[in-house]
């Protein structure tokens, strides 16, 4: 009777030894690069320190994701990009535009929603007393004024 328990305290000591072998393997190996640690993706918007507490009516520069608030608690979030210029060396019918999605919450609108704006159509959108206009955009930014038309 003893034996047994002697025999099964035994296997579970190795099976534990072993598994510490195991952790401490895959850690060296992280450790000297073998293999790859995961990438963290920010899922919320990332907070653009320049630009808190932006005043209406001057541009202000965004990137994917960044957040501005403005003095009357508007919320803008540059969430998307899209680029349908006509690449180079080929010949279109349309030389396309760069579009951007800003999400907007807060201040003094009545319902949170998306605007799309574009380089070429659409470069600017009046959502409540808002006036949204897109300056300039590229692949990686888009600068934008925001004015407020006090009622």
């Amino acid at each position: 009777m003893y034996k047994n328990i002697v025999v099964i305290i035994l296997g579970l000591g190795v099976i534990a030894g072993l598994g510490f072998v195991v952790i401490k393997s895959n850690n060296k190996n992280i450790e000297e690069g073998n293999i790859e640690k995961p990438i963290e993706v920010p899922v919320k918007p990332v907070e653009n320190p320049a630009n808190n507490l932006q005043e209406f009516g001057k541009a202000v520069t965004l990137k994917l994701n960044d957040k501005i608030t403005f003095s009357d608690g508007l919320v803008v979030i540059l969430t998307e990009i899209n680029d349908s210029r006509c690449p180079k060396d080929v010949q279109c019918i349309w030389a396309g535009e760069i579009s951007v999605v800003l999400e907007l919450s807060g201040g003094k609108l009545s319902n949170p929603g998306e605007v799309r704006l574009g380089t070429a159509i659409n470069t600017s959108a009046n959502p409540e007393d808002y006036t949204l206009t897109l300056q300039n955009a590229d692949e990686k930014s888009a600068t934008i004024v925001v004015q407020y038309k006090k009622s």
